[in-house]
């Protein structure tokens, strides 16, 4: 599990009437947006039904807490937001892997704090270049669950990049899982990263469906975002605010 505060960009997308059915991991990346996997919106009811949780690694509590020796120290509330426009990328197609990418629109701007903040994305093209080098280490975040039903807690796990199956499409990063299946997408692949002469955390990946198998020593499969940084820039220059 993550600490406390240590990863205040993820999300979780799930529709009101039923989270269990239609669910999925996210990430904040500006004021207004989260980032998701196209496949996981796909058989999701309208976008207007989505929720957006914010701030915790826990979801069966309203904050996080831990317990430090006789004290508990908790970060503050999470928050919820409607979501008004989902964006999914013209060239994805369900049954056809790849274009695996969407942008959630959320119904006002969030304010940063210490347990919600946006995570960088790789926009200069030294960085971009250094997401094909592959044994390259990242974090996976995925909502931990079993079955339909989530488990309530936020999956830390490091991988290492390896190379894609020849027939895999060139839009992807893979890896091999280590531990237990999380079947849930849309969760960031991280790693430290250098912009503006400081070293950040910064997300390089969105967990998609790949082959639809899961668990451990089976490939997993990221979209890689260095390829679709000028859709996501393009996507968001549409709007007077993101």
């Amino acid at each position: 599990m993550a600490f406390l505060m240590s990863q205040p960009w993820m999300a979780l997308i799930y529709a009101e009437k039923d989270i269990n059915d239609c669910h999925c991991g996210g990430t904040l990346i500006s004021e207004r947006f989260v980032l998701t996997s196209a496949h996981c919106l796909a058989f999701c009811p309208p976008s207007s039904e989505f929720k957006v949780r914010l701030g915790g690694n826990n979801l069966t509590t309203a904050k996080d807490c831990i317990l430090y020796g006789q004290k508990t120290i908790c970060a503050p509330m999470v928050e919820e937001f409607s979501v008004i426009k989902s964006i999914s990328h013209d060239n994805f197609v369900y049954n056809q892997l790849g274009n695996d990418i969407a942008l959630l629109r959320l119904d006002r701007k969030v304010v940063f704090k210490d347990h919600i903040r946006p995570i960088c994305l790789p926009l200069s093209p030294e960085v971009q270049k250094s997401t094909s080098f592959i044994g390259q280490s990242y974090i996976s975040l995925r909502w931990k669950q079993t079955g339909k039903i989530l488990e309530g807690t936020l999956n830390e796990e490091n991988v290492t990049t390896e190379q894609c199956p020849v027939d895999a499409h060139q839009s992807f990063l893979c890896t091999t899982e280590n531990t237990e299946c999380h079947e849930n997408s849309g969760g960031p692949l991280i790693r430290l990263g250098r912009y503006l002469r400081s070293t950040r955390q910064m997300m390089f990946g969105l967990a998609s469906h790949g082959k639809g198998l899961c668990g451990k020593g089976q490939k997993a499969y990221y979209t890689n975002l260095s390829i679709f940084m000028p859709w996501i820039l393009n996507t968001l220059a549409g709007f007077s605010t993101f």
